[in-house]
């Protein structure tokens, strides 16, 4: 394989990491921005009754 082969797969495969990184965040993101609104409803709920 040439030399200048060799360099573009390396440098495709740096790219599609980094696209898989990039989705992966995202994803994480979003579920952890749906979570939070969740979590606060409940606490919002829960603090209430645990209050004397």
């Amino acid at each position: 394989m040439p030399l200048a082969q060799h360099r573009y797969n390396t440098g495709q495969g740096l790219v599609e990491y980094a696209l898989i990184v990039l989705f992966i965040s995202l994803a994480a993101v979003t579920a952890l921005t749906a979570l939070g609104v969740t979590l606060d409803s409940f606490y919002s709920r829960v603090v209430p009754a645990l209050s004397p």
